[in-house]
């Protein structure tokens, strides 16, 4: 067998090298598709779904302009329409800034701007009927206050009208008021006093003192019997309020009567004629529920005395054993003479 010659072996490795090196080469390929296709087939849902999102956010920005504006418009109208009704419910919301006006479409920009001046529109009257319902209460108030009659706050107005446009009018109107004063505060003699004056009873300055003190007696007193009056008028009103509400809480209360005792069609009759006993006993002897409590508790009163008065003259129901009356229980019949004998004993 002849061996190979040093050049032919040389040959030999440098070929079996390139095989393996293709061979390697081959593998490492298909080992990398593989593992490509594995690395796929392992994404979870999540990972392409954001993958999704953002390729579709990156084509968005690179076709921003298309037909795809009109969507984006509505839905900026129906955001800045969210944002002026959260503007609406909540005054602490500030106005956008230029700067974010700018950034809007322009169709967007004036629905907020129309939205924006109905806003301002509303606001400002809504401001003015605040301010004019404020003044008519505190005018209501005034002329309450100081028992002035709306007639008499008229006369006042045209009078005061006629000062700045007819003085001549204005001085007429303002005559008889002015004798009124006059009067009122003692600055004009009485006949009495004028007649004690004639005849040197007294000095004209003493007429005139004693005159002002008379005059500031009277007004006291006249104060004094309004503030009586008032105080009788309002007492009386709150007895009127009170009675009211008296009544309406009796009625709700009998209400839930009828409704929760089904006995109670048999009682009214008897339960109304004792809270007219009473209520004529409280008149009588000047103890009147002055509060709904105290009427309410007389009237459960009268409910339970009713209740236990009724009670009295239920008939009771009838004893009876449950085995039908019989007072033991029953003895077998005898069958013969030592039965009779042990029955007898009582064995």
């Amino acid at each position: 067998m002849v061996s190979p010659t040093k050049e032919e072996i040389e040959k030999l490795d440098q070929q079996a090298g390139e095989s393996s090196t293709s061979e390697n080469q081959d593998l490492e390929a298909s080992d990398n598709s593989s593992e490509s296709e594995k690395s796929e087939d392992d994404l979870s849902t999540l990972d392409l779904v954001k993958s999704a999102i953002e390729n579709t956010g990156s084509e968005d920005d690179d076709t921003e302009g298309s037909s795809e504006d009109d969507e984006s418009d509505d839905k900026d109208d129906a955001a800045s329409e969210d944002d002026e009704e959260s503007k609406s419910e909540d005054n602490e919301s500030d106005d956008p800034t230029e700067e974010e006006l700018e950034a809007w479409k322009p169709k967007t920009r004036k629905r907020f701007e129309q939205l924006q001046a109905k806003y301002r529109d509303a606001s400002e009257r809504l401001e003015k009927a605040e301010v004019d319902a404020g003044w008519k209460t505190n005018f209501d108030g005034f002329l309450s206050k100081n028992k002035i009659s709306h007639e008499e706050a008229n006369t006042l107005f045209d009078i005061g009208a006629m000062m700045k446009n007819d003085p001549r009018g204005a001085l007429e109107a303002l005559t008889p008021y002015y004798n009124q004063l006059l009067n009122a505060t003692g600055q004009i003699l009485s006949p009495e006093l004028k007649e004690q004056v004639r005849q040197g009873y007294v000095t004209e300055q003493a007429a005139y003192e004693l005159s002002r003190q008379r005059a500031t007696n009277r007004n006291y007193e006249s104060r004094d019997k309004q503030a009586n009056d008032q105080r009788l008028q309002d007492e009386a009103d709150q007895q009127k309020q009170t009675s009211i509400d008296i009544q309406g809480a009796l009625a709700k209360l009998e209400q839930s009567w009828q409704t929760s005792d089904p006995d109670y069609s048999l009682k009214s009759t008897r339960v109304q004629e004792r809270v007219k006993l009473m209520w004529f006993e409280a008149s009588q002897k000047n103890t009147m529920p002055k509060t709904v409590d105290q009427a309410v508790r007389m009237v459960e009163k009268a409910k339970r005395e009713v209740e236990v008065e009724l009670r009295k003259y239920r008939p009771r129901k009838p004893v009876t054993s449950v085995d039908g009356g019989s007072n033991g229980p029953t003895k077998p019949q005898p069958q013969n003479t030592l039965d009779v004998i042990k029955q007898t004993l009582g064995q």
